[in-house]
């Protein structure tokens, strides 16, 4: 029996989503969660991997199981009273056998959130990227949809030796300002190592005239792992 459920956690406690031996990642409190509760060693996979202080409001993940008598209201309840303040899970579900979290994905949005002020607001700086000046919009809306289709992203992510090809789909690639606040909406069908951060730093530097071609990754806590699509 396969189980999928989602989850949503605040990444600055941990060192990303994947299990690291001996730091704190989402997947092992998960499976810590999930151990405790069906009393067996249970082994989560994620939709995939969002890195170290990354915020995920919508992933997704999956495990398999022998068949268990529990109504999915009352395991989600009791994986929730096991689960960490900064994590929680929501709407477990039984699904097909040939399902998993990852292989079966479509597309992904992630979000990455700024706010313009020339200081600090407590609220959101574990959630936002600060900047100090309106960049422009209409060029950074150019920018982003330049990169929407299909291409090699290969200048576009830290990992240089994806087993793959540095090809990816991008479906939509947003800019929504409102208030003081401009979030970078993007959705693709996969993403590799640090992928949207730098895409969204390159996109900002085109705002704000900066014309050299060297890449800034955006710090992590401005960016959200929004919804994962099947």
């Amino acid at each position: 029996m396969v189980i999928k459920f989602a989850c949503e956690y605040n990444g600055k406690g941990f060192h990303g989503f994947q299990r690291q031996k001996n730091l704190r990642t989402v997947q092992s409190v998960l499976e810590e969660a999930l151990s405790k509760y069906f009393g067996e060693c249970i082994k989560v996979a994620g939709s995939g991997r969002t890195d170290a202080g990354v915020h995920a409001r919508g992933q997704v993940c999956s495990f398999s199981i022998e068949n268990i008598d529990a109504n999915m209201f009352k395991i989600n309840t009791a994986i929730n009273a096991f689960l960490p303040e900064d994590v929680s899970a929501q709407d477990f579900e039984i699904m097909n056998d040939d399902f998993h979290a990852q292989f079966s994905a479509k597309a992904k949005t992630y979000i990455y959130k700024c706010y313009i002020n020339q200081h600090r607001s407590a609220l959101r700086t574990d959630t936002h990227m600060q900047i100090y000046k309106l960049p422009d919009i209409d060029k950074m809306t150019q920018a982003a949809n330049a990169f929407i289709g299909t291409h090699c992203f290969k200048e576009f992510t830290t990992d240089k030796k994806d087993s793959k090809d540095f090809i990816r789909t991008i479906h939509s690639f947003n800019i929504k300002q409102e208030d003081d606040e401009i979030w970078f909406i993007v959705r693709g069908s996969g993403f590799m190592r640090n992928m949207v951060r730098i895409l969204c730093g390159r996109v900002l530097d085109l705002g704000n005239g900066v014309k050299t071609q060297k890449m800034q990754t955006l710090p992590a806590h401005g960016l959200v792992l929004e919804s994962v699509e099947y």
